[in-house]
């Protein structure tokens, strides 16, 4: 079990809807990269990705693949994600995820989810009581700098959600 770049888990979310010949936008990869994380934290007690995601008006988003992922805006994407090497300056591909059982877990997530469009998502990422309404909701009483959503809630929230076909 590892910690990945949260670009590479987007990958294998675009494998999966590349795959199976079905669009995702820049919206809809944010939502199902944030469930695949809450989804991990509450099976295995450890965080899928580096960094946090934030409670942003759509729902959860991770600035990481927020800055990748720009250039699509509303857009499908069509592409892999890659960084940028910080010595070269030159684009590069993100390592992928190394531990096979990994990937499999994010393709199974992502496989369900690229079954939702992108409002449902939304819809879903902002269920009363979920992570991100947690962290809305409280920011109106306590500010709360980034409106990042703790991995405790996260992983807490989805301990108990079992995927239904």
């Amino acid at each position: 079990m590892g910690t990945y770049d949260v670009r590479a888990v987007a990958n294998e979310v675009l494998d999966e809807a590349f795959r199976s010949k079905r669009l995702v936008t820049h919206l809809s990869l944010q939502k199902i990269c944030f469930f695949a994380h809450g989804m991990y934290l509450a099976h295995s007690g450890s965080d899928l990705v580096r960094g946090e995601f934030e409670a942003w008006n759509y729902g959860p988003v991770h600035r990481v693949l927020y800055h990748a992922l720009q250039t699509f805006k509303d857009r499908p994407i069509v592409e892999h994600i890659s960084r940028i090497d910080p010595i070269t300056g030159d684009r590069c591909g993100v390592p992928k995820i190394g531990e096979r059982a990994d990937a499999k877990f994010v393709q199974n997530i992502a496989a369900f989810f690229l079954g939702f469009n992108a409002s449902q998502l939304v819809e879903l990422s902002h269920a009363g009581g979920s992570p991100w309404s947690q962290v809305w909701k409280s920011a109106e009483e306590k500010p709360n700098i980034g409106m990042r959503i703790p991995n405790s809630i996260v992983g807490e929230f989805y301990r108990g959600v079992e995927l239904k076909n």
